[in-house]
Parts: C-alpha cells; sequence; structure tokens
C-alpha cells in the first residue's frame, strides 16, 4: 500500500513517485473495469486475512436474519421488563399489559404483547462496559475489544460460514455497517458488508441502491466488452506478478460487482418498486436511530422475503 501525506503546495508525493506496478495493484485497472468494484474495495476491511481452521458445520434454521441496533433506545424496564412487582425505584414508570405466554410487558407495547408467542425476549444479556463505542463492538462480535485480537462483525462470521447465495450478497448493511461494531477482523476482507447508502425514507419507490445500475448511455453489450478488455490486460499483468494474492482479491471484488451489476434477481430484490401506500404507512418514515423510514425496517423485510426466494 503506498500511504498518502499532505506535502503542501506540491500535494501528495506519494503518488508522484507511484511505480507503475503498485499503481496497478491499487486498483487503477478499475478505469477498464466496474466501477462498482472500487467501492467494494473501498467498503472492505484494509487488514490482512487469516484463515480459519474448519470446525462442524451446523446447519441453520433460520434462512434469513433482520438484526436491527437501536442506539439510544428505550430501557427494557419501559419496554419487555417493567418488573411491576419490584420497589418503586426500580420499576417501570408506565402500566403493564399481560402477554400471551404469561409474562408482563410495558403497556405502551400491547401490540408486541399480543404476538408474544412468536418471538423470544432475552432478558440474561447484561453489558458491564460503560462506553457506547466499545459496548457496541462487544455486541456486534460477541467479544470485548482487545488490542491483540480484532474480531469479525457476527455478519462477517455468516458470511465466511455459509457464503453468498447466488448473485446476491450474504451481508447486507443498511444503509452502512456501524464503524463501532468493528470490521471483518481477521476475517478475509472480502467477508466485509455490502452497504447499500441513500435514504429510502424520502425517495420511497424512486430509492435506487447506489452505483447499482449501468451509467447512462452504457449498455450491457458495451460493459461486457469492457469487461473483456480488463480480463485482457489483466491476466497479462498475473503472468508477470510474483505475489498474485492482491490481484485474486481483486477478481472477486470484480466478479461481485459484474454479478450485481446484471442480475434481476439482485436489482429486484434492492427495489421498492411493488410495494403499496399502505406498505409504506405501516412501516413509517420517521427517523429511527441513524437509519430513516423503510430503510429500517421495511427494506429488510423485502430483502428477507426476496433472498430467500433467490435461494
Amino acid at each position: 500500500m503506498n500511504r498518502c501525506s499532505n506535502t503542501g503546495a506540491n500535494g501528495c508525493s506519494g503518488f508522484r513517485n507511484l511505480p507503475r506496478r503498485q499503481a496497478l495493484q491499487a486498483g487503477v485497472l478499475g478505469a477498464l473495469g466496474l466501477s462498482m468494484a472500487d467501492l467494494f474495495r473501498l467498503q472492505a476491511d484494509e487488514k490482512s486475512a487469516m484463515t480459519i481452521a474448519s470446525g462442524k458445520k451446523i446447519e441453520p434454521r433460520a434462512m434469513s436474519v433482520i438484526q436491527i441496533n437501536l442506539p439510544g433506545g428505550f430501557p427494557h424496564h419501559e419496554s419487555f421488563d417493567p418488573k411491576p412487582e419490584a420497589p418503586v425505584e426500580y420499576r417501570g414508570s408506565f402500566g403493564v399489559v399481560k402477554t400471551k405466554t404469561g409474562d408482563v410487558f410495558s403497556d405502551n407495547l400491547p401490540k408486541l404483547a399480543g404476538i408474544s408467542d412468536k418471538f423470544t425476549v432475552v432478558r440474561s444479556v447484561v453489558g458491564k462496559i460503560p462506553d457506547h463505542g466499545l459496548a457496541t463492538y462487544h455486541l456486534y462480535t460477541g467479544y470485548t475489544p482487545s488490542t491483540v485480537i480484532d474480531y469479525p462483525q457476527m455478519g462477517s462470521v455468516v458470511s465466511h460460514e455459509l457464503g453468498s447465495r447466488g448473485e446476491l450478497p450474504c451481508y447486507i448493511a443498511l444503509p452502512g455497517k456501524n464503524v463501532s461494531g468493528g470490521g471483518t477482523g481477521f476475517l478475509p476482507s472480502i467477508h466485509g458488508p455490502f452497504e447499500t447508502g441513500g435514504d429510502p425514507g424520502t425517495q420511497k419507490k424512486n430509492f435506487r441502491v447506489r452505483d447499482f445500475s449501468l451509467p447512462s448511455g452504457l449498455s450491457l453489450e458495451q460493459l461486457q466488452r469492457r469487461r473483456a478488455v480488463r480480463d485482457a490486460v489483466e491476466k497479462r499483468i498475473r503472468s508477470l506478478e510474483a505475489n498474485p494474492v492482491l490481484l485474486d482479491t481483486m477478481d472477486e471484488f470484480h466478479a461481485r460487482a459484474y454479478s450485481l451489476l446484471t442480475s434481476t434477481n439482485a436489482q429486484t430484490a434492492f427495489s421498492f418498486e411493488g410495494e403499496s401506500d399502505e406498505t409504506f404507512e405501516l412501516y413509517g418514515s420517521e427517523v429511527t436511530g441513524d437509519v430513516k423510514g423503510p430503510d429500517g425496517r421495511l427494506h429488510p423485510k423485502g430483502l428477507a422475503e426476496r433472498l430467500i426466494i433467490a435461494r
């Protein structure tokens, strides 16, 4: 990697002296390839990959999982665990409602109480880290932060163990990954999340994932020709390269980008077309945490349904 430092009026001296081979390794071939592949590389964790010994594989029962993190969310004693029999200073300040399973929730959650037999409330998870950033890392990785080992997020672990579902990414972050929650850790950077970006809360049915469609004026046939040129140039470079590991990673990013750009299933999975106005109203478009509107609730619902179908 060539690191750039500010040198005043002379700009970035490091890149002025960048050798041709390093320029190619750094991704200059992207001029002949796909802009979205550059996006994948930028999103990838730059730390070196480390192979993981395979253990016994457990077949998952869930086809898709939606993880919603509510930073600054309501406390448990005012929602799912009101503790009505506890002393006044510990119990919730609201009334309670009985659930279908016999537990009690805050009376702010009557609809959830009515379907409590459809989900599980875990009350045994306790955090002991008095810092939001470090605690978020613990939440996403399952480990307390360490200066020795950087652990991967749960989504990266799922990607590593289960792999992609055909043309669609295995791990998707809406609208982007939580920077406090760590990255791919000691896993290869290819297992980082695909980040959608954007704000479907305001665009609704017109929402499009950034860099997810062909540029105006570029046909699929032209894209295929450009890919052929890029492959030919890279094949020549590969024959001269003593350490092809970086090029292998670039190949995988380009393959993912090309697949997403040309896949009908992928385009459909990330689209809100076909959703009714009533559905948008049901899921809302207000701000929740750092995710706005349908992107926080409706978008994962559609993705989960379509990923199952695509599988």
